[in-house]
């Protein structure tokens, strides 16, 4: 009877959150296992175009012409149009962005010259090489499908994926699979614990508690430290997948280096070379984190319950410099 009114007792001052749920969906990270697949990487990257060029080599000649020419239409007017943004009067290399300009727009002349000559007497190949690149031959003339978006290779295959939709009927579904298969869904249920004896935290449901010296601009505090919390979650079930699939992570060897200039972050998860390859644009920001953060991590890839408090003040603090 004791024992059971001790329960009692207990639960009635176990706090209750109402979490809410808020889910994002964003780039997949990209695992790299020793020794690197670069052409499975590419495979990857390209999937849903490599996909439509699969179904359109089955068809008529007439299809593989149309896939051809519209690649080479949308890779000529991505050159022409990053040629034209160009303004070598901005930078002070003038010299060189105007040779570039120059370059860029030739090409893309040539590109529109070669599909207005395509034809059904054109020989045509089309096949992803060993590198995973998309590469045709025309008339034994090689064109490598490239863009000039080096940070945003996608846009390349999204134009040419919507002028080919719009000319014929594309498996709405199909291509929604093999566009979403590298996206990923990062779910957080969280709620604000605030009571007179604490200060106020906002508690994720597996185990996160970010404390803040007060409610002041607190729906801020929120929408900043979700970004944040997304990221770290973000972390944490890449690294667990990479543990099921066998990669070994020695935690006392793994570290976390962002690129100079950019939101992409390194993972190193053993001295073999498997990494991870993630981009983080809130916790880019948030100087000397992966101290604090990583113990939770941890514990989340080895499936451990495991409670983190953190200064969130200190944290946006550390964002916002």
């Amino acid at each position: 009877m004791l024992l059971t009114m001790t329960a009692i007792f207990l639960l009635s001052f176990a706090p209750a959150y109402a979490f809410e749920v808020h889910r994002y969906v964003i780039q997949d990270s990209e695992l790299r296992i020793y020794p690197v697949d670069h052409s499975l990487t590419r495979r990857q990257q390209h999937a849903a175009l490599y996909g439509i060029l699969e179904m359109m080599k089955q068809g008529t000649t007439q299809e593989l012409i149309d896939f051809v020419k519209v690649s080479l239409y949308e890779m000529a007017g991505l050159y022409e149009e990053e040629a034209m943004r160009t303004d070598k009067s901005a930078n002070k290399d003038g010299f060189q962005f105007a040779r570039w300009r120059n370059q860029a727009l030739e090409y893309a002349t040539n590109l529109y010259r070669v599909a207005d000559s395509i034809d059904i007497t054109t020989n045509l190949e089309v096949d992803i090489d060993n590198n995973g690149e998309l590469q045709m031959l025309i008339d034994g003339k090689p064109y490598l499908l490239n863009s000039p978006q080096i940070a945003k290779p996608q846009i390349l295959d999204e134009r040419i994926i919507n002028h080919l939709c719009s000319m014929r009927y594309c498996d709405v579904e199909l291509l929604a699979v093999q566009q979403n298969r590298f996206k990923r869904t990062i779910v957080i249920e969280a709620a604000w614990s605030v009571t007179e004896e604490n200060t106020p935290e906002y508690v994720t449901s597996d185990g996160l508690h970010i404390v803040f010296a007060n409610l002041e601009n607190r729906s801020r505090k929120q929408i900043a430290i979700l970004k944040i919390i997304k990221e770290i979650k973000f972390i944490a079930e890449t690294l667990k997948d990479a543990k099921s699939k066998g990669i070994p992570i020695e935690w006392g060897s793994l570290s976390i280096k962002p690129f100079f200039g950019s939101y992409d972050h390194r993972i190193s998860l053993n001295p073999f070379g498997d990494t991870v390859y993630i981009k983080l644009p809130e916790l880019y920001r948030v100087h000397a984190w992966q101290d604090k953060f990583m113990p939770w991590i941890q514990a989340r890839v080895e499936d451990k319950t495991y409670e983190q408090y953190l200064d969130g003040d200190e944290i946006l603090a550390r964002k916002t410099r």
